[in-house]
């Protein structure tokens, strides 16, 4: 089964980057600042909560983990989260739109075949628990009237050289001023610091 991490932004250029070797791990101090892309976030740990399906405990166990360990490096965490209004090209909106529908026919087969899927549905209240978690934990979230990815490169900006940008998506590398880690690089050691 292929993993629900889908790398969003310009295709090709995270990768193109990865093999050019442009990217240098960098620790990040104590209370530097995250400021996280709700979207990618929740879609990343899904995969910490496990295979198809929706376990909401297990996704609960994985969102609260990730925080404490955000907090126990000493790191301040921002969510943002995307507005109900899209910008998105009809071209953009159709195809995620066929994409769905493919997960679930997949997921149809394997329940009726035991053939392995390829991409699972995202679990339909899988967004719902990511966002009550985070507000049982106390996390503050930033709403946005559409999706966050401008707010968060205008945050980031002014937020000076110990505010970063995480989540999923390459276009934060063509935004200016923005210090971009993304969530497939994002480590915490065990002694509580942040790469």
């Amino acid at each position: 089964m292929q993993k629900n991490c889908k790398k969003m932004g310009v295709r090709g250029l995270q990768r193109w980057i990865e093999e050019q070797g442009q990217e240098a791990w960098q620790e990040l101090g104590a209370g530097a600042t995250l400021l996280v892309d709700g979207s990618g976030l929740a879609i990343f740990l899904l995969d910490e909560a496990g295979p198809i399906g929706g376990d909401y405990e297990a996704y609960d166990t994985a969102v609260s983990k990730f925080i404490g360990q955000v907090r126990d490096a000493k790191l301040r965490m921002v969510v943002y989260r995307d507005g109900k209004k899209r910008r998105m090209k009809a071209s953009t909106q159709w195809s995620r739109v066929r994409q769905r529908r493919e997960e679930w026919e997949e997921l149809r087969m394997y329940c009726n075949d035991g053939n392995s899927a390829k991409r699972a549905p995202f679990p339909p209240l899988f967004s719902w628990q990511f966002y009550g978690t985070l507000s049982c934990l106390g996390v503050q979230v930033v709403e946005c009237e559409e999706e966050a990815d401008q707010q968060l490169a205008l945050d980031c900006s002014k937020g000076g050289p110990s505010c970063y940008i995480l989540g999923l998506d390459s276009y934060f590398y063509c935004f200016k001023g923005c210090r971009y880690i993304p969530l497939t690089q994002f480590k915490i050691l065990d002694a509580g610091t942040a790469l």
